[in-house]
């Protein structure tokens, strides 16, 4: 059961760092594989949650400028 707990975060943190690099969002790439690990609804607030804390990450990390 941890190993599959491992596996999903490994590839979410994978996911999220190709979508991101590559310009296609986050979303175009983790959202697949979340629905491998999880069902549709629960996958899509994951990425809800993604967003929002990239948002807010970045809002912080930009907000001396």
């Amino acid at each position: 059961m941890y190993e599959l707990i491992i596996l999903f975060f490994l590839a979410a943190f994978l996911s999220i760092v190709v979508g991101t690099v590559a310009g296609f969002g986050t979303s175009t790439i983790f959202l697949p594989v979340a629905l491998f690990f999880l069902d549709f609804q629960t996958a899509l607030v994951l990425v809800a949650i993604t967003h929002i804390s990239g948002n807010i990450g970045a809002v912080g990390f930009f907000r001396k400028d």
